[in-house]
């Protein structure tokens, strides 16, 4: 609704001052104080709208930040309160490169479920377990080894210095004991064939 000006009621209160109005005046002077009550009765209804719609609006906003906490450091995890804190102050382009982000994470976690990657992870972890100490098996068998070779050379060196050739007239020592047997004795002879250098150390 138009605002109705007030001139023309004043014209006519000036008028009145001067003498009677006639019956079109005072008409004119009655539809000009109805149109301006109507008028302010709707902009008192329309003033009361707008302030419950503000009111609305302020709830809003309020339930909007209730239970947010400020959250200012980015050097930390904000907790649920404080992210919405920050998502409540982020502009539309952050917001939407949030949103594509929780998007992709949830993704990645319908794979993850969907694909059983937990229990993936604990077979693989498994098997490296196993793994692990089947190595553990062999070092430990390949010490034993080397354990046991040791003890071998040290054997085969004892016999050869056991028979070991006389210095003057070229008989084994331990042999010659039956006969003079020259060196190499059939002993000596049989550790060089089955026995390299490296058995000699």
């Amino acid at each position: 609704m138009t605002q109705p000006t007030a001139d023309p009621l004043r014209n006519l209160v000036d008028r009145a001052e001067r003498g009677p109005l006639t019956g079109d005046e005072a008409q004119r002077l009655r539809d000009g104080i109805r149109q301006l009550h109507d008028w302010l009765t709707t902009a008192r209804a329309a003033d009361r709208a707008e302030q419950k719609r503000a009111e609305r609006a302020e709830a809003a906003l309020t339930a909007l930040h209730h239970g947010e906490e400020p959250h200012t450091d980015d050097r930390t995890i904000p907790t649920p309160a404080q992210w919405i804190w920050r998502w409540n102050r982020a502009t539309p382009e952050q917001r939407l490169e949030v949103a594509a982000d929780i998007l992709s994470n949830s993704e990645r976690t319908y794979h993850c479920v969907l694909e059983d990657h937990p229990a993936q992870i604990e077979r693989l972890r498994q098997r490296a377990e196993e793994a692990e100490a089947a190595l553990d098996a062999v070092q430990g068998d390949r010490d034993g080894w080397r354990d046991r070779a040791h003890g071998y050379r040290t054997a085969v060196n004892a016999v050869r210095r056991l028979h070991e050739r006389e210095p003057e007239a070229g008989y084994c020592a331990v042999c010659s004991n039956h006969g003079d047997i020259t060196w190499p004795c059939a002993t000596i002879r049989a550790l060089d064939a089955h026995t390299n250098s490296k058995d000699q150390t």
